[in-house]
Parts: structure tokens; sequence; C-alpha cells
């Protein structure tokens, strides 16, 4: 019987195991300290817009990227996307493209401090995914700080083009 119980409560340890990693904040790409805080997260879908292109079969898909800088201070880029996004200065805004191949998700942030002291910081995750021909995209958007920054997708010029699959995400750090 001592058996039969340690095998059941193995089996369920092992299906929880990694659930447990889901409620771990984002890698933001700095070291933790004891500075960090909580995230606050988001989840924002972007919409679906057809954009300037006219047909769907072409050999190279653009991501494109904006931020705008609203916090009062200079940030500073970090993340996945190659070009990187530039440092901003208060007032400022950034964007950088690149071409990608569906699905594909990237991971970009901005804080006040590189360093190990308190920062203000933004991390925003997109994923776009093709689903049955037509493609759709996500951001999960986190603050840190305290008191934490404002982070914000803009949605209104923020879109995924279903059939092309081209992208423009804009956010803002205030």
């Amino acid at each position: 019987m001592t058996r039969n119980v340690k095998r059941s409560l193995a089996v369920i340890l092992l299906t929880l195991a990694p659930m447990s990693g889901a409620t771990e904040p984002f890698a933001f790409g700095f070291p933790r300290s004891e500075y960090v805080s909580t995230p606050t997260t988001q989840t924002v879908e972007l919409p679906a817009r057809r954009g300037d292109s006219a047909s769907p079969a072409r050999f190279t898909l653009i991501q494109s990227y904006y931020v705008l800088n609203l916090i009062g201070s200079t940030v500073f880029a970090g993340g996945t996307l190659v070009p990187q996004l530039p440092t901003l200065l208060n007032g400022g805004w950034g964007m950088t493209q690149f071409p990608f191949t569906p699905p594909s998700t990237h991971t970009y942030y901005y804080t006040t401090n590189t360093g190990s002291g308190p920062a203000k910081t933004c991390v925003w995750q997109f994923t776009v995914t093709r689903t049955g021909g037509l493609c759709s995209g996500t951001i999960n958007q986190s603050a840190l700080g305290s008191p934490p920054p404002v982070c914000t997708v803009d949605t209104a010029n923020s879109y995924v083009d279903p059939v092309s699959c081209d992208t423009q995400v804009v956010t803002l750090i205030q």
C-alpha cells in the first residue's frame, strides 16, 4: 500500500511541477536583486487589420516595433529583438523592424536603471502564431518598480495582418 501511495504522490507532484513555473515573472535579461518587485501582468490581443500588403504569398514578413518614453527620465532597452531598440531620452521614441517567420516570440523591455538599484521597468512579450493560414498576435506586458510605471499597448496603432502576418506593435512607458 505504501508503494502505491508513493507512486500516486510522485505523479501528482510531477504534474504540478510545470505549473509552478507559470507563476514566475518574465526573465527580464538582467539579474534579479532585492530591488525587483513582483510584476503586474496583463495580456492584450492585437487587433487583426489588413496592412498595405496586397499578396499573402511573400517570403519576407516584417515586424515593426515603436516605443514612446513618457516616464520622465532616460530609459534603456533590452530583450531579444535584433536589431535592438535604442536608448530613449524623456519624451523620445524609438523603432526597429526586422523580418520574421511565424510562429515567433520576442521579449523586449525598457528600464530606468540597468544597475542593481531601484528601477521602473516595462516588459513586453509579443507572440505571433499562424493557425489555419491566418495570423494572430498577443502581448503580455508587465510593470515593475515601486511605484510601477504605466505600461501601455496602443491598440489603435498596433495590429497583425491576418493574411500576410506583417505586424506593428506600438507601446508606451510612462
